[in-house]
């Protein structure tokens, strides 16, 4: 097909101005008549009023009349005296006809009133919108628009329009009137003047408009598959046949106006800047030419036709020479933090030139089949993470595939441990608030430890400060911005802690931004602390197919603004524990808390007010189902959250709208064993087919005794048979009334895995108890056995040890000792055991006294145990000073480097530290001392330091930086040399005391001179309760800051209970 380009030239429309006058409407009193024809009003006679009683309208304008009735209900109808002056309609608008008066009438019934009309004339005049010049080459014709409008109005089609000749000749052209267009028709070379004239509404205007007929202009023509683009012609070629073309002839045709040039030559300047060589290549001769392809990119070529009178007519053609593009058939997964070569497959046999994503060449060397990337141009942020669309360059192709590309594939505890500090740098937290990058699972992790928030509620309020935010908790602008996919896998034994202290709300994730995603994980056997969400605390985001089962919420920690009179509480649960954004959103999730160890707690005079949200406090919640038999799970479920909830994995089987949500779930990440919902790789931890047994029965209860029952399954019904006197079986646990009477009960486990079944009888006997004399029995928890030898009188060949009716050991009794798991006590320190063991054929039962320690402390070594070793650990546990440790001069310190802030006290040391009155003796105290931090509810006691020397590190001191919420009983402290020379140095604590009781706290310091007894800050006076608490000195320059006011005058003045002696 040919295609011919025309150059018309067309002028500006000139657009013709008028002055506007407004319509101008006088309003009088109104005129009015009634039935009887009286001019007054009165009585009941219906009356009719009208808007004006003069009035004005220019022609062709319109005004609106209104009329009212009095003491009538027929309708008012309109009419006008003289329909050739002014017209209204039934809804009073009057339209200026002609100039003149007239009246308009409004008539109710033989009630009238009447206004006096005047029109006058218009003071508008129509307007004609054409081209004012045109030209026509030779031979050919223009068809151009024409359109009238009266004040802003289209009035074409009801306006007279005229063509005149002004001046020029008329055989110059045609003109053809249409219906809204005119058609010039070049006839020969020449100019005339043409008027158009238009007459609207009797008001008569014209306008000039000239026609120019030159000579017909030369064109050169694409044939073939040239093509037009936004900048000219374009040809486009492709680097291998496969792709499309990689040649084409250059065909053109040469035109005189409307008539084919015959042998027209268009010659190709090779030599022009703009030509590349290296990218087409033109071939042939005398008009016959063929452009080729050589390398992919793009180039111009210029062509030129010399018309007959010896004008030159140039053309320009964009070549554009395309890669072939193709898929590559591979998927890899790439990790950023731990790149692996890409492999390619074997039949690829190309050189690479690059490999980009986004448009950034993340390509760094190839080896065989394999692709090495730079780590430094891969993207940080999940936007452009996870499935995303690479490019492989080549010389003549581009293939592309998708790669899953991601921050860090987890596969391990260390590797989720990395997942913390590899957010925080990705969003440069400590500067921005932002957490960042894309985390997904790549296995089941036995994790079995406490976990520290990516971020919490402190951080980010420290930092909204520091930006000079107006509000913290927002979503939008702070928070893990990033995605972690589970993929369907599960995680044991995690335990959440905020990382800036124990009052402050945090969660694996913490604080999650608004584009935030957590999805497709289960997470067993998991914990969380008071003032926390296991996921998050705050945020937005969503939290897509998460399954959490807790063991345990709660640990004894401070519950934040649950007391107060108006605050909301920080409360603990699964997702958005404490708060959320509109815009965050939990979906096909479950919480599962059957069983679990909740450290519920309420405000006695706000009954509304606890401390657990189990499920969430997000407004957009779709297929949240929460289960908990608690004690108080009736409130506990009502708060939860969710609107799907149940006491027992029997609801799942039972429950119609359980079972219904549940099917909901996705079925690519959940499977669904006998009702009840698992995430897909959560199941290969469970054994299904497993036959259910009992882990932990009596096989005889004393009457007035109790027992725990277990099974080797959570997921299990225990039932009770043949219950008499008054036992019980209340959360797990057997109770027997003292005057029950002998007997027997049989208990019954079913599984709800797998439907398998088991029935054991317990004895319910009477049984003597006997008190055997003996000294407390210090034990490790990871104690195997026990020796009962002390009690040979009472012992039979078959014993049975337990703790508060959790059976520690049961079975034979050898040489005295009886095998027994004690971590099962849940409890350390001074416990008593009880025993039961049947001898000639008489149950006895009596007491063992122990010391449950966590450790037994017996060298230096040892002491390593008090490490705080990781970010705002909390070590709990009672620790044992086996014998008397010599340190031989080494130093006793902790880096506390990144840990919570000194006035924190729940982190740290907070268990039983128990010297036995032995004495660890030289040694150098440094920086943050034994313990590091001694938190909340920790008890030193009974212990002796002797031949201390503090040195000079910043904050040294014996015992820690902070002691918070602790106890000091029964210490003494033998200090040889003090270094510290500013208040950062103290004897017990460096920085901070506060909460703390002491009693019985001696140190002899007497040979040196101490700048600052307490270090740098205590508590208000009231803040610390001291009792005997003695310090010789040689001199001493303060006692520490007392309070707030850390520039207060009585920072010398002891405060009572505390006696300081001194040389002076």
């Amino acid at each position: 097909m040919k295609n011919r380009l025309l150059k018309i030239a067309i002028s500006l429309i000139a657009v013709i101005s008028l002055a506007l006058a407004s319509a101008t409407l006088l309003i009088g009193c109104n005129k009015t008549k009634d039935s009887s024809g009286d001019s007054s009003s009165g009585g009941d006679k219906t009356i009719v009023k009208i808007s004006a009683e003069t009035a004005a309208v220019a022609e062709f304008e319109t005004i609106k009349l209104s009329a009212t009735v009095e003491n009538g209900d027929e309708t008012v109808k309109w009419s006008t005296s003289d329909g050739s002056v002014a017209t209204v309609d039934q809804d009073g608008l009057v339209l200026g006809v002609k100039s003149g008066k007239c009246n308009i009438i409004a008539m109710s019934g033989k009630a009238m009133a009447t206004c006096a009309l005047t029109v006058t004339d218009s003071v508008y005049a129509p307007v004609i919108k054409t081209a004012d010049k045109i030209t026509v080459e030779n031979g050919n014709s223009y068809v151009g628009k024409i359109n009238v409008l009266f004040r802003g109005e289209d009035v074409t089609e009801r306006t007279k329009i005229e063509w005149s000749l002004a001046s020029g000749y008329e055989q110059v052209c045609n003109v053809v009137k249409g219906d809204g267009t005119v058609t010039f028709t070049a006839k020969s070379l020449g100019e005339a003047v043409y008027y158009v004239s238009a007459t609207f509404n009797g008001v008569y205007v014209n306008k000039s408009v000239s026609v120019k007929v030159v000579e017909p202009i030369a064109t050169v023509v694409p044939d073939g598959e040239i093509t037009v683009g936004d900048d000219g012609y374009e040809l486009k070629l492709f680097t291998i046949a496969e792709a499309g073309q990689t040649e084409m002839p250059l065909s053109f045709t040469a035109y005189q106006g409307s008539s084919v040039v015959k042998n027209a030559v268009i010659d190709w300047d090779l030599d022009s800047e703009r030509y590349d060589s290296d990218i087409a290549e033109i071939t042939g001769s005398n008009g016959n030419y063929i452009v080729k392809k050589v390398a992919a990119g793009t180039t111009d070529i210029t062509g030129t036709y010399r018309t007959p009178n010896g004008k030159n007519v140039t053309v320009s053609i964009k070549v554009i020479v395309e890669k072939a593009v193709k898929t590559l058939d591979i998927r890899p997964e790439i990790e950023v933090e731990d790149l692996k070569a890409i492999t390619l497959p074997d039949t690829f046999n190309e050189n690479i030139l690059s490999l980009t994503l986004d448009g950034v060449n993340v390509y760094s060397s190839v080896s065989g089949k394999s692709i090495s990337l730079n780590k430094a141009k891969l993207p940080k942020t999940a936007d452009k993470l996870g499935a995303r669309k690479m490019i492989l360059s080549t010389a003549d192709v581009e293939y592309t595939f998708t790669a899953d590309i991601y921050t860090l594939v987890i596969s391990n505890k260390a590797e989720f441990d990395q997942m913390r500090s590899l957010a925080r740098s990705n969003g440069a937290v400590s500067n921005t608030g932002v957490l960042d990058g894309y985390f997904v699972l790549d296995g089941n992790i036995e994790y079995n430890a406490s976990f520290v928030s990516l971020t919490d509620s402190g951080e980010i309020w420290t930092i909204n400060n520091k930006l000079g935010g107006s509000g913290w908790n927002d979503p939008s602008k702070y928070g893990f911005r990033g995605v972690f996919d589970g993929r369907g896998y599960n995680v044991n034994g995690i335990t959440v802690k905020a990382a800036t202290g124990g009052r402050e709300s945090g969660g694996i994730f913490g604080f999650i931004g608004n584009n935030a995603v957590i999805k497709n994980v289960s997470f067993t056997n998991a914990g969380v602390e008071e003032n926390n969400g296991f996921i998050c605390s705050f945020g937005g985001g969503l939290i897509e197919n998460v399954n959490i089962t807790f063991a345990k919420l709660g640990v004894g920690n401070e519950n934040r603004d649950l007391f107060g009179t108006t605050a909301d509480p920080r409360t603990m649960g699964a997702f958005f524990s404490c708060g959320a954004s509109d815009s965050a959103k939990v979906k096909n999730c479950f919480v599962d808390a059957i069983g679990a160890d909740i450290a519920y707690v309420t405000n006695k005079d706000r009954s509304d007010l606890a401390n657990v949200v189990l499920g969430t406090r997000a407004k957009k919640v779709e297929n949240l189902v929460v289960v908990c038999d608690h004690a108080r799970a009736d409130k506990i479920l009502t708060e939860s959250g969710a609107a799907y909830t149940a006491t027992s994995y029997g609801d799942f089987t039972t429950s119609v709208p359980l079972k219904s949500i549940i099917s909901e779930f996705d079925e690519n990440i959940w499977s669904v064993i006998n009702g009840i919902p698992f995430v897909k790789h959560a199941v290969e931890t469970i054994d299904l087919h497993q036959q259910i047994e009992f882990v932990q029965i009596a096989e005889m209860i004393a009457l007035g005794g109790s027992s725990v029952v277990k099974v080797n399954t959570r997921y299990a019904s225990i039932t009770i048979e043949n219950l008499y006197g008054g036992i019980t079986f209340e959360n797990g646990v057997i109770s027997v009334p003292q005057d029950a009477g002998a007997g027997s009960i049989a208990i019954n486990a079913v599984s709800y895995l797998n439907g398998s079944h088991v029935t054991v009888e317990i004895e319910i006997a009477d049984s003597r108890d006997v008190t055997v004399s003996h000294e407390r029995q210090i034990v490790e928890t990871t104690a195997s056995e026990i020796d009962l030898s002390f009690a040979n009188e009472y012992v039979g060949e078959n014993a049975t040890v337990s703790y508060n009716g959790v059976i520690l050991g049961s079975g034979a009794v050898n040489n005295g000792k009886l095998t027994v798991d004690l971590t099962k006590a849940g409890a350390t320190g001074e416990l008593t055991f009880e025993v039961v063991s049947k001898k000639g054929g008489v149950y006895y039962t009596f007491g063992y006294n122990v010391l449950l320690a966590t450790k037994i402390i017996r060298n230096a070594a040892d002491l390593d145990v008090l490490k705080i070793k990781t970010i705002n650990a909390s070590i709990y546990g009672y620790y044992v000073l086996g014998a008397n440790i010599d340190v031989q001069n080494a130093k006793l310190s902790q880096n506390l480097n990144g840990q919570p802030g000194y006035w924190e006290g729940g982190f740290g040391f907070r268990g039983v530290f128990d010297g036995r009155n032995h004495t660890i003796s030289n040694f150098t105290a440094g920086a943050n001392g034994l313990f590091g931090n001694i938190g909340k509810g920790a008890i030193i006691k009974d212990v002796n330091f002797t031949n201390v020397s503090c040195n000079n590190d910043y904050l040294s001191a014996v015992l820690a930086r902070t002691i918070v919420g602790a106890e000091l009983n029964n210490i003494s402290i033998g200090v040889i040399g003090f270094a510290g020379t500013t208040h950062d140095s103290g004897l017990l604590a460096s920085r901070y005391i506060d909460g703390a009781i002491m009693k019985d706290v001696k140190i002899d310091a007497s040979a040196c001179t101490v700048y600052s007894l307490f270090g740098n800050q205590v508590g208000d006076k009231a803040a610390n309760t001291y009792s005997g608490v003695e310090i010789k000195v040689k001199a001493y320059t303060m006692f520490a800051n007392q309070g707030k006011d850390v520039n207060s005058n009585d920072k010398k003045i002891a405060p009572d209970g505390v006696n300081v002696i001194t040389d002076a």
